[in-house]
């Protein structure tokens, strides 16, 4: 029901408590406070004002006032307990009372305007003025305030219409961010809000889609604001107008002419540790560049070149130099800033970066879509040419060629694979065929050679026989009963018994040679269908 703006030495309050009064007919309009400085204040809400106190009271710790309003108990700093009568400490006629500001009217107000009131009163307590004296004293800003600092300081307009249209832009729009690759994070919901930030960033300048260092500079600056996206969103905006002056002039090259500033600052202030650089072939695209795209964020509290210049004439080799400016070191962001100061007021204007660099902040527009500014920064022939949206084009195009290339030579290697396999096992089961004919061959001709013995010696038998037959007929005196025809007989079966051996012997050896024939064939059926 009631804003009053409190005096400019009143910066908060600790503890309110009500003082009753007999004759407000249970209104209530006295309200004893005390501030943050542990000063006791009395305010009169019915004239809006502030009641000075009759005698003058030490600084308290603690207000205690009776349900009827009569007695007050505090408790001094020093730690004495008083009790006083309330008429003691002040009168209700005082007439030196100090009427207080009211901006807003009691019941005449909506929430706009009320946010409008805190808004007003925000920017008038974060004046430049005063934050500028809290940072050259403590060097850094209360993390717990740090967002509210930084959002009044770049004057962040908090454009929701702008922001959401970019955001449904990049919603709709089918593209895999390759950039996102140099930034990989094993939290999910970190990485969604990377991709949403950098697909907002894309659609506000495309160009942005092939800059790979924009996760690394984004993602500190987003975990600080990750509570509320569109300040976080309207904070790198912020950043990449103005931190990132002449980043994009040689793209996709590094900023060579920013890169070339600090050389110059880095001769006139230690030539030593230049020299160091040049002789270990060590360039600025090397010590300066990684720092300058990660906005340090990776190696405080250590990345420091001449703060460091001890560590990094004692390295060695080029690699653990290039090393050092891509991890953690020692120095703290205080030392950092002592030295950032001194050389800004020893340096002489000729190189300073205050003759190259605009001075100036660039704003965002509180109304309508955000400028796309950062576009002018980027070589012409880029803005000209060719747009964004076809470059991906063509880079989806070239990677499906790729993938479709991947996959013929695939498709080739399993092919020529395949045929070398084939090949093998035909010339293996060549192999076996001329193998096992070979056995057939000679196991043929032991059966041809039994064959022709055993024929052989079938007629020198018979030639015998008719040669003892001669003989016995030219015999006179044959005596027929003698046993001759036993001995024919027994002749005859030792003939018999001997055929049937060698005829037995040969359907052996056929049987075997079909078992060989019959094992090849189903060997050879078994390799095809592998």
């Amino acid at each position: 029901m009631k804003n009053l703006n409190l005096p400019e030495n009143f910066i908060g309050v600790k503890y309110l408590s009500v003082v009753p009064s007999p004759l407000d007919g249970g209104a209530n309009n006295i309200i004893a406070c005390v501030s943050s400085s542990c000063n006791l204040h009395f305010f009169d809400l019915s004239q809006s004002c502030l009641i000075d106190t009759l005698q003058p009271i030490e600084p308290i710790k603690k207000i205690v006032v009776s349900p009827t309003g009569r007695y007050v108990a505090y408790i001094e700093k020093q730690g004495h307990l008083k009790l006083t009568f309330t008429e003691k400490i002040f009168s209700q006629k005082c007439g030196t009372v100090k009427k207080l500001k009211e901006p807003c009217r009691p019941l005449a107000h909506g929430i706009h305007d009320h946010l409008r009131c805190v808004k007003q009163g925000i920017k008038q307590e974060l004046r430049l003025e005063r934050l500028i004296l809290i940072l050259k004293e403590f060097g850094e800003y209360p993390e717990k305030y740090r967002v509210l600092i930084w959002s009044t300081i770049l004057k962040l307009p908090a454009n929701k219409s702008a922001y959401n249209a970019l955001a449904n832009e990049a919603a709709n729009t089918n593209y895999t961010l390759d950039i996102l690759k140099s930034c990989p994070l094993a939290s999910r919901s970190k990485r969604m809000l990377l991709m949403t930030t950098v697909g907002c960033l894309i659609q506000w300048c495309p160009l942005l889609v092939q800059c790979s260092f924009l996760p690394n500079l984004v993602f500190p600056f987003l975990m600080i604001f990750q509570k509320d996206l569109l300040f976080g969103f309207e904070l790198i905006l912020s950043i990449l107008l103005n931190y990132c002056q002449k980043w994009f002039e040689y793209h996709p090259l590094p900023p060579l002419n920013v890169l070339g500033i600090i050389e110059n600052v880095l001769l006139q202030t230690d030539p030593t540790l230049l020299n160091v650089f040049c002789e270990r072939g060590i360039t600025s695209s090397e010590y300066a560049w990684p720092l300058l795209q990660t906005a340090m964020s990776e190696v405080l509290s250590g990345p420091e070149c001449i703060c460091s210049r001890e560590i990094i004439i004692s390295l060695d080799t080029q690699e653990n130099i290039k090393k050092y400016f891509t991890k953690q070191g020692h120095i703290g962001a205080h030392e950092l800033l002592k030295v950032a100061q001194q050389l800004d007021d020893n340096i002489p204007l000729r190189i300073h970066p205050n003759h190259y660099l605009r001075k100036e902040i660039i704003t965002l527009s509180p109304n309508g879509p955000y400028t796309p500014d950062l576009v002018l920064d980027f070589p012409k022939f880029l803005t000209d040419e060719i747009s964004v949206f076809e470059l991906e084009k063509l880079k989806e195009k070239e990677r499906i060629m790729r993938e479709h290339n991947r996959k013929a030579m695939e498709l080739a290697e399993a092919n020529r694979l395949k045929h070398e396999a084939k090949s093998f096992m035909d010339q293996i089961h060549q192999i076996r065929l001329n193998e096992a004919q070979r056995c057939f061959k000679e196991h043929l001709f032991d059966v041809n050679w039994k064959l022709k013995a055993t024929e052989q010696q079938s007629e020198t038998l018979q030639s015998r026989r008719e040669c003892v037959s001669d003989e016995f007929y030219d015999v006179p005196n044959l005596n027929l009963d003698i046993t001759s025809d036993e001995d024919i007989v027994g002749s005859k079966d030792d003939e018999t018994k001997h055929y049937d051996q060698l005829r037995q012997d040969v359907d052996k050896l056929e049987y075997e040679v079909q078992n060989l024939l019959t094992s090849l064939r189903s060997e050879k059926s078994r390799i095809v269908s592998i």
